[in-house]
Order: structure tokens, then sequence, then C-alpha cells
């Protein structure tokens, strides 16, 4: 299932809707229109830990519940 995930055409798919869809930024402030720069520049550190099961997301601070 990673391999789906990870495979080149479906990060190429989800990158381009996330941008059509004007998705607001994330936890960390990446606006969408940063998000090709920031993947494409961090993408073989982001992917080797996805594959080797290291990937954690960016914990979110700004509000307490």
């Amino acid at each position: 299932m990673i391999a789906q995930v990870t495979h080149p055409y479906n990060l190429q798919k989800a990158l381009r809707q996330v941008v059509v869809n004007k998705g607001s930024a994330g936890v960390d402030g990446l606006k969408t229109t940063q998000l090709a720069d920031y993947f494409r520049e961090h993408k073989p550190a982001l992917l080797e830990d996805i594959k080797k099961d290291r990937y954690t997301k960016q914990k979110y601070n700004k509000y307490q519940f």
C-alpha cells in the first residue's frame, strides 16, 4: 500500500488536487502556493521516512483542547 501512496503519479495527483482545492495552510503554516517547491526540495527525505516508517506528522500546539 505504501508503494501505491508514494508512486510518483499518485503524489503528483494529490499535490495538484490540494492546489486546485485551494486548501488552507497546514499546522506548519505552509501555504498551498509553497507546497510544490517544498515537496520538490524535501521529496527524497520525506519518501525515505515514509517507506521506513519513520515519518511523523508535525505537532499541533497552537490550540489546547
